[in-house]
Formats: C-alpha cells, structure tokens, sequence
C-alpha cells in the first residue's frame, strides 16, 4: 500500500505529467504527497541565466545565486501541485542543492517514501550518456518502486 509518494519536479512538461499520475494514485490509496525541486549549479544557470556567462549575468542583474534558487522554486512548485489534482492534504514541498538522482534517493530513503514518481526527458544514445538520466540514476539507487512517466 502506498502511503508516502514523491514526485520530484522541474517544472518539465515531463514532470507534470508524472505529477499528474502520482496525484491519481494519491487519491486512491489517500497517500500523502511530497513535491521535491532539486537545484544544481547548471539547472539555476540554465533556468535564470540561459546561456549567457554566470559571472557576467549576476553582475549586470545584481541576483545573488539564493535569489536564483528562489526563482526556480517559485516556477516548479505551483505547476505541479495543479498538477496533481485535489488531495485529501496540501503536498509538502522540499528542495535541496546537489546531484539530482542522488538527493532525490537520500530524500526519498530518509522520509520513508513508497513510491517515487517522476518524468523522462526520453534523452538516449549519446546525448543520454554525455548529459547524463537522472530517472536511470534513480531507478538504480531508490530503495523503492520507481514510475517514470512520458
């Protein structure tokens, strides 16, 4: 029985299709929900900066890299609990600075979560092996069932 599901979330078309998925599972089993955002240093560059030079950028803008994190959270978050649906509870919300795949395992192991759910990008062959899969990284480390959704 799922009593604990957690859906790590970028704000991704692909997320909120796995958020969407857990929030029906949620409903049927009235399992709680946690939202996790997981921030690296290129996931704020990307997301804030674009492709333009960090040190240039946050000199002309004056963000402190804290602001930058908040502006990645604020965007994931509200997406993705629409995305669920109504729940019995309001989703908690978490986020944490590091390696995805491995904060999303540690998250998922320390607060005794069943079921994790979380989208793909669908990257394969060399772009998968040169960026990297997050959902592969925790398919082969969760100590519990993994969904990915596409």
């Amino acid at each position: 029985m799922q009593q604990h599901i957690l859906v790590p979330t970028d704000g991704s078309e692909h997320s909120l299709k796995a958020a969407a998925y857990a929030g029906e599972l949620a409903r049927a089993f009235n399992a709680r929900v946690s939202l996790l955002s997981v921030l690296d240093g290129q996931a704020v560059v990307a997301a804030v900066w674009g492709s333009v030079d960090a040190a240039e950028q946050s000199a002309q803008s004056g963000k402190s890299r804290e602001d930058c994190e908040a502006d990645v959270l604020s965007e994931s978050f509200p997406e993705t609990i629409a995305a669920l649906g109504a729940l019995e509870s309001k989703p908690e919300t978490a986020h944490a600075w590091g390696h995805p795949a491995s904060e999303i395992c540690d998250y998922a192991k320390d607060n005794d979560v069943d079921q994790i759910f979380m989208g793909s990008h669908g990257r394969t062959g060399i772009r998968a092996a040169l960026l990297g899969s997050v959902s592969h990284g925790v398919v082969n480390r969760a100590h519990c069932t993994v969904t990915i959704v596409r």
